[in-house]
C-alpha cells in the first residue's frame, strides 16, 4: 500500500491518494483538508487510477506530492473504530494482519459504517467480529 500526500498554498492539510498492492486507487482522503468543493472535483477528475501513472506535472506547479509509508497501528483502529469491546482480543487479531490488510480493514472503516447509517438495518459489529471476519473485504 502506498499513500501520496497532496499539499498546496491554496489549502491548508494535506489531500490524501491511497493506492493499493497493484497500484490500483483506493481511497481519496480530503477530510483534514479545508478544500474548497472546486479544489476536491478537480482531486477527483485528475488522480491517476494507477499508481504508475502519479506525475507532479498532473498537479500545478505549487502543488507538492509526497509518497508516505502507511503503517496503522492498533490504536488508531481502536479509535477510528471506536466500538469499545473486547479490546484484550482484538489486539492479537490486529497484530496477526498483514501490513496490507491493517491499512485496508482501516480505510474501510469509513465505506461499512456508511453503510450503516444508509441502510439502518443493523448495527455495528463488535471490532474483534470486524477483524476475524474480515469485513473490510465484503462489498459495500
Amino acid at each position: 500500500m502506498k499513500k501520496y500526500l497532496i499539499n498546496n498554498p491554496e489549502f491548508t492539510g494535506s489531500a490524501e491518494l491511497w493506492y493499493n498492492q497493484e497500484g490500483r486507487l483506493i481511497r481519496i482522503d480530503v477530510a483534514d483538508t479545508n478544500m474548497r468543493p472546486k479544489h476536491v472535483e478537480f482531486i477527483k477528475r485528475i488522480a491517476p487510477v494507477h499508481e504508475k501513472d502519479m506525475q507532479p506535472s498532473l498537479f500545478s506547479s505549487q502543488t507538492t506530492i509526497i509518497e508516505a509509508d502507511v503503517e496503522i497501528t492498533f490504536e488508531q483502529f481502536w479509535a477510528t473504530y471506536n466500538h469499545k469491546i473486547n479490546k484484550a482480543r482484538c489486539e492479537p487479531l490486529w497484530n496477526k494482519l498483514s501490513k496490507a490488510e491493517k491499512v485496508l480493514a482501516y480505510v474501510a472503516i469509513k465505506r461499512y459504517k456508511k453503510y450503516l447509517r444508509e441502510t439502518g438495518y443493523r448495527a455495528i459489529a463488535d471490532p474483534e467480529k470486524y477483524l476475524r471476519n474480515k469485513y473490510w473485504e465484503n462489498e459495500y
